[in-house]
């Protein structure tokens, strides 16, 4: 259910994960590898090798997630179909080594769970694994600069998930993640 969860969570969401599985076929190259931190179900690493298969066959694909929740969810949906080029990682992205042939990173609301003084060093390494013509895609929750716009922005979030979600799910969860985002 987490893949329709977060769905319902995220307005666009589904939208950004099929830009992201679009824009990994300018930047996967064959014998390099593809990362994705906080791969959750790894549905969208499983998309990004079907995009592109038969351009970059040999190409590496890394799910990292650090929820052990996770791990049964992703080995299970991926019996019988397990592509060979597809490995799992279940830990902290911290103590991950990235190949220095790698040519994709994703990161899909992922970095704001990192206590906020390892975000750097982390999108450092990053830059460092890359080859040439390598991306870093990315996506994160921001704050506007200006306080009309950004309360603007809060309520049409919230008008959007009142539609999968009551008000007490909304403001519970607003108040676990106060201290993370």
């Amino acid at each position: 259910g987490f893949d329709n969860h977060i769905s319902q969570s995220i307005r666009g969401y589904n939208d950004l994960i099929g830009d992201v599985i679009n824009l990994s076929q300018y930047f996967v190259e064959n014998d390099t590898y593809v990362y994705d931190i906080g791969c959750s179900t790894g549905k969208m690493l499983k998309s990004m090798i079907r995009q592109n298969s038969q351009v970059a066959e040999r190409a590496k694909y890394v799910g990292i997630e650090i929820e052990e929740d996770f791990k049964p969810h992703f080995e299970e949906s991926m019996e019988n179909v397990v592509p060979p080029n597809l490995n799992f990682v279940c830990g902290d992205v911290r103590d991950v080594e990235f190949s220095p042939l790698t040519s994709l990173v994703t990161s899909i609301f992922t970095l704001q769970f990192m206590p906020r003084q390892d975000r750097q060093n982390l999108i450092e390494s990053i830059y460092d694994c890359l080859i040439p013509g390598g991306g870093f895609i990315f996506a994160e929750k921001t704050l506007a600069n200006n306080p009309m716009i950004q309360e603007m922005r809060t309520f049409t979030y919230y008008d959007f998930k009142r539609n999968s979600f009551t008000y007490d799910d909304i403001m519970t969860k607003e108040k676990k993640l106060r201290s993370m985002l």
